[in-house]
């Protein structure tokens, strides 16, 4: 007779591939019926029925990724022997190696990265390795930071490969804040590990540009951790990190600038 946590987590699967099959393939049995200006209209995509059914369906497998995962453990540290820093460390390796292999292959199978947002931002180095300037040629609605460092990898690799990188890098540096994050927020080394692949796998988003990363997300939060660690702690390392972390959000974007702000 199966135990209890193995039917927990074969409830999981059940439902990881049912929220799969809810959000991809339910919405091509029943194409919408009014006309609508759009790719899902010409393909015969129902998004009211694919959003009706991701909603439903990440409802259930949070209930039931909740009864197998620790719960946070908040306050004082436990134990060294529950507390596991190295297996931490092995997973977030593991997790950051997969991202990069996974994205290398993506790019190494088209020769480049052709979703909707990267294009964008392509286009935009495209028309700065011709001379424009953002900001005075074309609008651009997010800080330097998040284009200037593709621009100048474009000089050296080429524009196809210096925005890949840059992607990759921002993605990566994503995932690290969601690491520093929990840290914060769940003492337990080895919860705090599971919580990460749990997260980090769970928002796993590879259609989209540096604009929707969790580094654009987490940068006030991290803004806002390192500020409370100096104002805690009070020595110059601290006071440095909190600096350069406030200095980097304000060129990031714009909001995240303003929340940064607020956050100090």
């Amino acid at each position: 007779m199966m135990s209890s946590r193995w039917l927990d987590c074969l409830m999981v699967v059940i439902l990881s591939v049912g929220l799969l099959a809810g959000t991809c393939v339910l919405p091509y049995w029943f194409p919408p019926q009014e006309f609508a200006v759009g790719a899902s209209f010409e393909v015969g995509f129902n998004n009211g029925l694919s959003y009706v059914a991701y909603l439903a369906l990440v409802f259930l497998l949070v209930l039931a990724v909740a009864r197998i995962f620790p719960k946070p453990n908040h306050g004082l540290r436990l134990s060294s022997l529950e507390d596991t820093p190295l297996f931490g460390r092995w997973l977030f390796a593991a997790v950051i190696l997969f991202h990069v292999m996974l994205f290398t292959a993506v790019y190494a199978y088209k020769g480049r990265f052709v979703f909707g947002e990267s294009l964008y931002f392509q286009s935009l180095l495209h028309r700065m390795m011709q001379g424009e300037i953002p900001y005075i040629d074309f609008s651009f609605y997010y800080g330097p930071m998040m284009l200037y460092p593709a621009f100048w990898l474009t000089r050296v690799f080429g524009l196809d490969a210096g925005y890949a990188i840059w992607f990759v890098t921002t993605y990566v540096v994503g995932l690290w804040f969601l690491y520093t994050v929990l840290g914060i927020c769940v003492t337990n080394g080895r919860d705090r590990a599971l919580w990460f692949v749990f997260l980090a796998l769970g928002l796993f988003n590879p259609l989209t540009g540096i604009n929707v990363t969790m580094t654009r997300y987490l940068f006030p939060s991290l803004v806002f951790l390192a500020v409370t660690n100096y104002l805690r702690l009070g020595s110059r390392r601290h006071g440095l990190v909190a600096v350069v972390s406030l200095a980097a959000a304000l060129t990031y974007s714009f909001e995240v600038a303003a929340l940064s702000l607020l956050a100090t």
